[in-house]
């Protein structure tokens, strides 16, 4: 077997590079399945539901990772490509600026958001700044975010958010043209993303290797939204990828201020991906140093921690058995998360005082 290369060209650039390359094969004469290909892709996965006449393809035009110019300036697509990082800094509102700038309507910009890592749902409200948390009622979830293009710009041609999931299912439904292509790029491309998506849906963590896989982003995100939300209503959540190392929940209490911006003084449990790596095995607690009646978690200026006791907890269905081998159940993940919420619930929102444990 060849090696991949993208076993090696793993970064957001390589991705940038394999996009524009593959939109630039519209215009290949000399091979018309890869043309056939360039097509499918940009009409079918991008979702620029127009005839197409022409494909322009430049990169890092105004920092746009990918400009489309279709049919001769008729059409322009925007594509911001994300592996492991999130959309920021408004970026998203600066490139359409960008465009109608240079004189552009709305109706003649497609925005497409493209990611094969994990694009959250849950609203990242809860942030730390300048020695303090606060809460910030408006800001959005990852997904949210770019959802709300549309409705900052109304008129836009389209906007299609591009998930490892339709990526996955996108190059398995042309994997015969892939193979008619003669192409080692696409072949290498799809089955890197097929190796991704597995590594996704998996029902298993590699225990110890495991804390940066999309997996956990899918995995918390799945259990605040379907399970956390509707057994523990007394609770809030965030999700954060912490600097590229880690994934992790932020668990705290209902929100009983106003909206908008303020200080957050409530404690904060916080639960990382790296839980089962062989270290000592945490729960963290922050901003609890100024609470009388949360003693108990008080221990560093910013933050406490809570050792897992494995193998003595309260609840049968857990035992240490499930947490410490090579592979963790994404099952048995959740009955862990659960038993935490319910912890956290009981002893520190509900009660305000007492000792947290399993």
């Amino acid at each position: 077997m060849n090696p991949n290369i993208y076993k090696f060209a793993h970064t957001e650039y390589a991705q940038d590079a394999f996009i524009a390359w593959l939109c630039e094969n519209y215009n290949q004469n000399e091979n018309p399945i890869k043309h056939q290909i360039a097509e499918k892709f940009i009409k079918e996965l991008l979702g620029i539901n127009i005839e197409l006449k022409s494909v322009k393809v430049e990169t890092q035009v105004k920092y746009i990772d990918i400009l489309l110019t279709l049919n001769d300036g008729e059409f322009y697509v925007i594509i911001e490509d994300k592996k492991y990082s999130k959309v920021h800094d408004e970026q998203l509102r600066r490139y359409v600026e960008s465009r109608k700038k240079d004189g552009k309507t709305e109706g003649q910009i497609f925005l497409v958001y493209y990611k094969t890592g994990h694009i959250s749902a849950t609203p990242n409200f809860i942030f730390y700044e300048k020695d303090n948390y606060y809460y910030d009622s408006s800001r959005l979830s990852e997904k949210q975010e770019v959802e709300q293009i549309k409705s900052r710009y109304p008129g836009l041609a389209g906007l299609t958010i591009c998930s490892l999931t339709q990526i996955h299912n996108f190059f398995k439904s042309i994997s015969g043209l892939i193979q008619q292509s003669g192409s080692e790029i696409l072949e290498d491309y799809a089955d890197e993303i097929a190796r991704q998506y597995n590594e996704y849906t998996s029902v298993e963590v590699d225990a110890k290797e495991g804390r940066r896989d999309e997996i956990w982003g899918k995995l918390f995100d799945d259990f605040i939204l379907n399970e956390a939300k509707r057994k523990y209503k007394n609770l809030s959540y965030k999700l954060d990828y912490y600097s590229g190392n880690y994934w992790e929940i932020y668990i705290t209490g209902p929100n009983t201020k106003l909206d908008g911006k303020h200080l957050y003084n409530e404690p904060i449990l916080n639960v990382r991906s790296d839980i089962f790596e062989g270290k000592t095995q945490r729960l963290y607690f922050f901003f609890v140093n100024d609470l009388p009646r949360f003693s108990s978690l008080k221990k560093y200026k910013m933050s406490s921690s809570y050792i897992i006791p494995w193998g003595k907890f309260k609840r049968q269905h857990l035992n240490n058995c499930q947490y410490l081998g090579k592979k963790v159940a994404v099952a048995d993940i959740k009955l862990l998360l659960d038993a935490i919420c319910d912890e956290f619930n009981r002893f520190v929102i509900k009660n305000g005082e007492g000792t947290f444990g399993l």
